[in-house]
């Protein structure tokens, strides 16, 4: 990973079933990274407004499974008051006057996490500058209300609007998936995010495979 130019942040196996060793793993490399993306959001940004924008070269890469381990983690796990965003919701509640930002955020049941009505539609048309401000508007109110704020956003294959909108976060977390994207696409990722003004805080490898058996990687440390 290190020749990927993004720091390694994390790795995660593909075992889903909960309860078993698969799903403790992640659970636990889920929560290593969360302390890991909190604790550099607090050192760039101070002790509110963290923004990580989480996005990836390809698509089905594990974007939105990934942001909402984190997103759980943070709002459950460190007590963080969090928002969980898709990108396009972003643009959408962007286009609300900031009075009506606060009527269309729901509180998850039993952790510090809010979402945003899936219904909402914009209202600023296709001009590119004037959403841009309203996007630096409302991002500027939002920071003021939450420790956390995460922008599940498309694959840069699929959309440019990560690079539009990934210079206004305090970091970019870049999934890659393993045996399903190359290294030339996640460094052809990577400068595109830099050229467009991003910080990225590093890669979350997704979906990894240990073939040899358990006690080879114990006896490694790995």
């Amino acid at each position: 990973m290190a020749s990927l130019a993004a720091p390694p942040l994390g790795s995660l196996s593909p075992g889903r079933k909960t309860g078993g060793a698969a799903h403790t793993a992640a659970t636990r490399a889920i929560s290593r990274l969360a302390q890991t993306l909190f604790r550099r959001g607090t050192e760039q940004s101070g002790q509110r407004g963290r923004t990580l924008l989480i996005t990836s070269a390809l698509r089905r890469e594990g974007v939105s499974t990934i942001t909402q381990m984190i997103a759980a983690q943070l709002a459950g796990e460190l007590g963080a008051k969090t928002l969980l965003l898709l990108l396009d919701q972003f643009d959408q509640i962007a286009s609300l006057p900031v009075a009506e930002l606060d009527m269309r955020l729901s509180l998850e049941p039993g952790m510090q996490l809010w979402t945003v009505a899936r219904d909402l539609r914009s209202t600023l048309g296709s001009n590119e500058q004037e959403m841009h401000a309203a996007r630096i508007r409302t991002l500027a109110y939002l920071r003021e209300r939450f420790d956390c704020i995460l922008l599940d956003a498309p694959a840069l294959e699929e959309s440019d609007i990560a690079l539009r909108v990934a210079p206004l976060a305090t970091g970019v977390l870049l999934v890659v998936a393993a045996d399903s994207t190359s290294g030339d696409e996640v460094r052809l990722a990577h400068r595109e995010l830099i050229k467009a003004g991003a910080v990225v805080a590093g890669c979350c490898l997704n979906r990894r495979r240990y073939p040899l058996p358990a006690f080879i990687y114990r006896w490694f440390g790995r």
